[in-house]
């Protein structure tokens, strides 16, 4: 009687490692867990045009990947580290923190942070 217990908690546990397992592949093929929405070969989209406008000033992107127009108020300017008004600066769409090398700049379908 041992024994047939044995070899049945034996199958389960098998069969319970197995169903993991095709679950987690499955997963896998229908999740990026690497959170790169874009496959690595295909061209990066056009730079940003336009302008952002939000209750504290407005960000106009010139389209050229660089450079943008921000007229913001003071609240947002303290908040932010950035001068009060309308100033033109540069921008750089950053990864986010990756170990081992922290944040990098990466094409903008995929970044996490915005640096002005």
């Amino acid at each position: 009687m041992k024994k047939s217990l044995r070899i049945l908690l034996t199958v389960l546990a098998v069969l319970a490692l197995v169903f993991g397992a095709v679950c987690y592949i499955r997963y896998r093929q229908t999740v990026k867990l690497d959170n790169y929405p874009y496959e690595p070969d295909t061209p990066a989209p056009d730079p940003h045009t336009g302008t952002f406008v939000s209750e504290h000033g407005t960000m106009t992107f010139n389209g050229d990947g660089k450079t943008v127009v921000l007229d913001i108020d003071g609240e947002l300017a303290g908040l932010a580290g950035l001068p009060e008004g309308k100033n033109e600066g540069t921008y750089v769409f950053l990864s986010g923190d990756l170990p081992p090398h922290g944040s990098m700049e990466i094409r903008y379908d995929v970044a996490h942070e915005l640096q002005i």
